[in-house]
């Protein structure tokens, strides 16, 4: 089952190593590597949105759970980072040296130079607690 969600099928590594090989060779355009980019991208979301519409299907069939609960609990969650902006964010670091907050672009601290970084835990108190059913 994983493997289908993520799409390690025969098939997706046969085009991976396809592609791999024209790569090397040097036959593939920019625009042709980002293009497949894009379609295993979007291969990517079309799995998982199957898979997210049978789970929420099986816990319509087996639980109490409404979809007022689904979307309230998405807004939780969604709110974790102090943005309801729809996407969930990475967690933030700080440097060990001089405690500024690393750059999510950046492997060292812009400020001081230092690689070493700790993430950031989220606010406990807007983390949703999972409810019994």
């Amino acid at each position: 089952m994983i493997g289908y969600i993520f799409g390690y099928a025969h098939g997706r590594i046969s085009q991976t190593l396809r592609h791999k090989r024209k790569q090397s060779a040097g036959d593939l355009t920019q625009t042709e590597i980002l293009a497949e980019q894009v379609d295993q991208l979007q291969d990517s979301h079309d799995r998982l949105s199957l898979v997210c519409m049978a789970m929420w299907s099986l816990m319509q069939d087996n639980t109490q759970i409404t979809e007022n609960d689904l979307i309230e609990r998405v807004r939780k969650i969604d709110l974790m980072d102090g943005v309801e902006d729809g996407k969930v964010s990475q967690p933030l670091a700080k440097c060990s040296a001089c405690n500024q907050t690393m750059s999510q672009r950046h492997d060292r601290c812009i400020y001081c130079g230092n690689d070493d970084c700790a993430p950031i835990a989220p606010d406990k108190t807007q983390t949703p607690e999972p409810e019994q059913v």
